[in-house]
């Protein structure tokens, strides 16, 4: 990066996805702050089942290549460096979170990030799946002593298992990777092997249909059961990220399913947005997440990372853009 600090030659490492399966960390510009933002330092950047669908080319959100310098780093916490002319309740040194969407870079530029305290600031780079595993859990609305079938025990799902089984909602949880299915267990669910081809079968055979099915997968091998095993009257909770999806219409009305899109961390009709309590529940223990975070990595080595991302190790691998 030559010579002296990032910040005075004001150049920094950033990771650019330049095309399907080919990211590059290389030295660019630090962005300067609109009147309206401020420069934030990135300490930890998550790495999401987002960014790893934008890694392969086949995430929904994808318009054209390259993406922007630090795209699609957006699960981050870091330190204000400096402020706009017209932020105010910031200020250099406040540690923050919930900003990103360019943060796999040592800096990034922000508006509106959220002050937290300057505590467990490596469990908040899963402020982001917690906030929506928390929309989750309002959107299915389970009855107390209820039932819920978790399709998918990625990062997402399993803080939605912990979740409801934290609430005594009885759950049901499938995943094909035996790492997530020991960990759904720990964290109190039935768990059933997707890859056993019966596992539909059993899970009507055990527990019969479920009125809240949630599909954390996105993948149509898992939407198809997911129709088969929701209740009469049942809701199915879409989470997992789809490009194109086919229903089987003939269950679906016979049974007048409800299906439900979620939306991040904001429940649409409600008008809220989990964001700050998920900030409050890693930050006073109020969820313990410590087998969540499987790895660290710095910036230089996510290249490598997203090309084998080993799913049989690792759950959440977090990367530390400013470590040498």
């Amino acid at each position: 990066m030559g010579t002296g600090s990032p910040m005075m030659n004001r150049k920094m490492l950033a990771a650019t996805f330049k095309r399907p399966r080919h990211v590059v960390v290389e030295e660019v510009d630090i962005p300067l702050p609109g009147p309206e933002e401020v420069l934030v330092k990135v300490l930890f950047n998550g790495i999401c089942g987002t960014d790893l669908r934008v890694w392969e080319g086949t995430h929904w959100s994808i318009e054209g290549w390259p993406l922007e310098p630090g795209a699609s780093g957006h699960e981050s916490v870091g330190e204000v460096v400096s402020v706009g002319k017209m932020v105010k309740g910031l200020r250099p040194g406040d540690k923050v979170a919930g900003f990103g969407g360019r943060s796999f870079a040592q800096y990034a530029v922000a508006k509106g990030p959220i002050l937290v305290a300057d505590r467990a600031l490596e469990r908040l780079s899963l402020t982001s799946p917690l906030s929506n595993a928390l929309n989750i859990v309002s959107l299915a609305d389970t009855r107390p002593n209820g039932r819920a079938l978790i399709m998918g025990q990625g990062t997402i799902g399993l803080l939605v298992t912990k979740l409801l089984s934290m609430r005594r909602i009885e759950v049901i949880a499938t995943d094909i990777i035996d790492r997530r299915l020991e960990l759904s267990e720990k964290f109190g669910a039935h768990v059933y092997d997707a890859r056993d081809q019966g596992y539909v079968a059993k899970i009507l055979r055990d527990f019969g249909e479920v009125e809240t099915v949630v599909e954390c997968a996105g993948s149509e091998n898992t939407l198809v059961p997911a129709c088969e095993l929701v209740a009469p009257s049942g809701t199915i909770i879409i989470y997992g990220c789809q490009v194109m999806m086919k229903l089987p219409y003939k269950p679906l009305r016979r049974k007048g399913v409800r299906i439900e899109f979620g939306t991040a961390s904001t429940n649409a009709r409600r008008d809220i947005d989990y964001a700050l309590e998920a900030i409050r529940m890693l930050q006073e223990d109020a969820i313990d997440v410590e087998d969540i975070i499987s790895a660290k990595i710095s910036l230089k080595e996510l290249p490598d990372v997203l090309a084998n991302f080993d799913r049989n190790r690792w759950i959440k691998v977090v990367v530390e853009p400013n470590r040498l």
